[in-house]
């Protein structure tokens, strides 16, 4: 059997950019390259007050019958595709691509097949009772296009930027609290009193976030506002790339995280990452030299977020400024990870495997 037709559909609406989006049009393009037709969706019916006043499972029904769908591929959580409480009579499998970090209502999952992002997320739908678990698939990255450049070619980058002989520290990510930003800056605040030729890149959407939170003001009162740059806006593929190749290490502080896909793009470029014990990137790192453990945790729920010690991790900075010969080989281990784990044509191999298997399947079997 082949796949020929799937229909792949974001829980965020797709005519914003977002993770969802952008990772489902990469698996959509490395899907139609195997000569599967893909059609891209997203659930468009509003609130679910709206949802349950409308027909919206005839909508999914109509859209299955038009493409001639094998699978439904969800990328999302339960409460974003409101019509999974009423699809017991539509006879193709349908995949929720999820993470968590908590258990779930099963009753959500009763009819489709989750398929997790990490471990961590498949010892939640396990805890929650959930029966039928399909593989381990991560996000993925393609490689050709996030790849590590030769030192002559980075080091044109960094003469470029501005940054020649510079150490730069970098991260990726929206300017929300999760993603500790402050916590990023103040680290590297104590960092940049022992070692002053430091720099650092920060990729955000905002710099004041939607809870008033002032990225620069925060680098003003820290007194490194001079050594940090900040870019905002979206970057297309070869800009990103070049950011990365900019980079002599990755932080990452988030508190929480369901997977981070900018963690995968960083390896992939060959830059050694930073992070957090967190779900995803704790799990995504294929080495523990950068990993930080000086934090303190709190509970949300079952969820247990880890709130980052700038001092901690300035320490942790220094020692791999001070270790350059560390830092190639985790490079070369984690680029060496991304192609063998998270490589977009592994990725799409694995839900073809997953439909083929399944097809024939109904969401309630």
């Amino acid at each position: 059997m082949k796949v020929r037709n799937v229909i792949l559909m974001s829980g965020l609406r797709l005519d914003h950019p977002n993770s969802f989006s952008h990772q489902l049009g990469l698996l959509a393009k490395f899907m139609e390259q195997r000569d599967v037709k893909v059609v891209l969706a997203d659930p468009g019916f509003g609130s679910q007050i709206q949802c349950e006043q409308s027909n919206h499972l005839t909508k999914i029904e109509k859209l299955i019958k038009k493409t001639n769908a094998q699978a439904v591929v969800l990328l999302g959580y339960p409460d974003q595709f409101f019509f999974l409480y009423k699809i017991k009579g539509v006879r193709i499998p349908f995949f929720l691509w999820a993470q968590f970090s908590s258990t779930v209502d099963t009753k959500a999952l009763d009819h489709v097949i989750p398929v997790p992002l990490t471990e961590k997320t498949r010892g939640f739908f396990k805890k929650s009772g959930v029966k039928h678990i399909g593989p381990i698939i991560p996000h993925g990255v393609d490689t050709n296009l996030y790849l590590p450049l030769s030192v002559t070619e980075r080091q044109g980058l960094k003469k470029r930027y501005g940054l020649k002989d510079l150490f730069v520290i970098g991260t990726v990510g929206a300017n929300t609290i999760r993603k500790r930003i402050d916590k990023i800056i103040e680290s590297f605040a104590l960092f940049l009193k022992n070692k002053n030729d430091g720099f650092l890149l920060i990729k955000t959407d905002r710099i004041i976030s939607l809870d008033g939170t002032d990225l620069k003001a925060i680098a003003k009162k820290s007194g490194v506002l001079h050594a940090i740059r900040f870019i905002t806006g979206d970057l297309a593929e070869e800009r990103m790339n070049e950011l990365y190749n900019s980079m002599d290490m990755y932080l990452n502080l988030s508190e929480w995280e369901g997977f981070c896909i900018p963690v995968i793009e960083a390896m992939s470029c060959g830059v050694p990452v930073a992070s957090m014990p967190i779900q995803g990137p704790g799990e995504t790192v294929p080495y523990k030299e950068l990993l930080i453990g000086e934090s303190h945790t709190l509970r949300e729920g079952e969820r247990v977020l880890y709130i980052a010690e700038p001092y901690g991790v300035s320490k942790l900075l220094i020692k791999a400024y001070e270790n350059r010969r560390l830092l190639a080989d985790l490079s070369h281990r984690g680029r060496t990870t991304v192609e063998n784990r998270f490589d977009i044509r592994i990725v799409t191999r694995m839900w073809e495997e997953l439909i083929v298997k399944t097809e024939g399947s109904t969401p309630s079997s």
